[in-house]
């Protein structure tokens, strides 16, 4: 039997058309929604087939997780977002696919109704390349997207469930590594939202941040382990979903620009804390350094994008060169930026981070 747990914080506009596919399914199934703070909408909401857990305070993701899969009985664990697009058929494909594997990620495509969506739209692509190339070579997975994955209930009671971390999908994806066959399902494919504002993108993706240095310092033995028997996978995993970084170790190995860009990302990271340091950091890149740096963007970018467009196809992603273009020259430096400034705030000047969706 499948064991449907679909977390949700007050209330989703997708929540009842999620509920209407899935009880439609002629599958053994059962369907849990833990409800934090719900609001008026949801305490009337009722479904066949459907129980619903209704906490009067926030628990979190991770606790409402776990609750749900406590409240559960089958073998197989289904954890969808509320705020998933899901196709007929979806219990029938896990249910088969479930049959030889232990951890099984869905394809995941996001609902492009903002710009900004647009651009992220690439970023969802890097990570479904990244667990596509893994279930075809190793058949590991060192994280999942947590919107929509399934995973067998012996394994999840193994690793102990989902801990209270800013990326709990993540990091219970990384338990499995030694423990379970991964799986990666092309379709039918899952559609999620993405932040619609900078505003928005930007809380999303410091708490993604935080969750993935977290994740890095927490799991790094086993992540190096990782890096050690699989090199070769290791290095497309990294370099895919992270293209800037491929452009920041080119212009930091070119010896005229060494000096200068470590200086820069040095004083873009302090300037966080100290904001006029950044006229500084303006201050020492020279037209001759931005024109080099830009011209390595450039033939980086070069390479990216037959690799970009072949995955895309292959996978059933659209592809629009403009799009890839903003991805790649605005939100991939923007995103390694914020990785790097947090991995200063966690290993080089600890303090507090706060997070939403985690109880303090």
């Amino acid at each position: 039997m499948i064991s449907v747990i679909i977390p949700v914080y007050r209330n989703s506009k997708r929540l009842k058309s999620i509920l209407k596919v899935l009880t439609k399914e002629k599958v053994k199934k059962e369907i849990i929604v833990v409800v934090d703070e719900p609001d008026e909408e949801v305490k009337r909401m009722k479904f066949r087939g459907v129980k619903f857990v209704l906490n009067g305070k926030r628990i979190g993701k991770p606790r409402a997780l776990n609750l749900g899969v406590e409240l559960s009985k089958g073998d197989v664990l289904l954890f969808l977002d509320a705020d998933t697009e899901v196709k007929e058929g979806i219990l029938k494909k896990v249910e088969e696919e479930m049959k030889d594997c232990d951890i099984l990620e869905l394809r995941k495509e996001i609902i492009k109704d903002s710009k900004i969506a647009k651009v992220i739209y690439y970023d969802y692509i890097a990570a479904n390349v990244t667990n596509w190339f893994m279930s075809k070579t190793i058949k590991r997975c060192v994280g999942v997207n947590g919107a929509a994955f399934a995973m067998k209930r012996e394994l999840f009671e193994e690793v102990g469930g989902f801990r209270e971390v800013p990326t709990e999908d993540m990091d219970i994806a990384i338990r499995t590594f030694e423990r379970g066959k991964f799986k990666y399902l092309v379709e039918p494919v899952v559609k999620t939202e993405a932040p619609s504002t900078v505003r928005a993108l930007i809380k999303q993706r410091k708490r993604w941040s935080i969750g993935g240095i977290i994740y890095i310092r927490d799991h790094y033995e086993e992540l190096l382990k990782g890096i050690a028997k699989h090199p070769i996978v290791a290095l497309f995993v990294i370099f895919t979903y992270l293209p800037a970084l491929a452009w920041l170790l080119l212009s930091l190995i070119t010896p005229e620009g060494f000096f200068m860009t470590l200086a820069a990302i040095i004083l873009a990271v302090i300037s966080n804390y100290f904001p006029p340091l950044l006229s500084l950091f303006l201050l020492i890149s020279p037209p001759v350094v931005l024109l080099k740096n830009i011209l390595l963007g450039l033939f980086i970018f070069m390479g990216y994008l037959p690799i970009f467009y072949f995955f895309s196809r292959k996978l059933g992603y659209e592809f629009h060169i403009h799009e890839f273009l903003a991805y790649y020259f605005i939100y991939s430096p923007f995103w390694l930026l914020l990785l790097l400034v947090v991995m200063f705030n966690v290993f080089i000047y600890p303090r507090k981070l706060k997070v939403d969706w985690v109880p303090t």
